[in-house]
């Protein structure tokens, strides 16, 4: 009886030994998996602050877009504004010749008549 009972607590023994070493394998296992948890928790914490941040960037950058956007649209008005009054100073400068010259050939025509009284006294 005692070599059996001997027997049958080596057994026990054993199964308690396999079942502990089964059972730090799995706890061992579960460690990891924690870990890898915990780093990819980490990670997209990290990614999510990083998500934030670029967001923000990207709205100043949108807001600074719109800014230079509406720069420019002024720029263009501008530039239209001057183009056409560069036209109409042209216009203006065109007809004052017309009339510079209208006036220099009656002047001539005038000094002529003169002459030709003062040539007849």
């Amino acid at each position: 009886v005692s070599t059996a009972r001997k027997s049958f607590v080596f057994e026990l023994n054993e199964c308690a030994s396999s079942r502990i070493l089964k059972l730090e394998k799995d706890n061992q296992s579960l460690q990891n998996t924690i870990q890898e948890l915990r780093d990819a928790s980490l990670t997209s914490r990290e990614s999510s602050l990083k998500f934030v941040e670029l967001e923000k960037e990207n709205q100043q950058l949108s807001k600074k877009i719109e800014k230079l956007q509406n720069q420019i649209e002024k720029e263009k008005q501008s530039n239209q504004d001057l183009e056409t009054l560069s036209e109409e100073l042209i216009k203006d400068k065109e007809q004052l010749q017309g009339i510079m010259e209208t006036l220099k050939a009656d002047k001539d025509r005038q000094i002529k008549d003169l002459k030709q009284e003062n040539d007849h006294l």
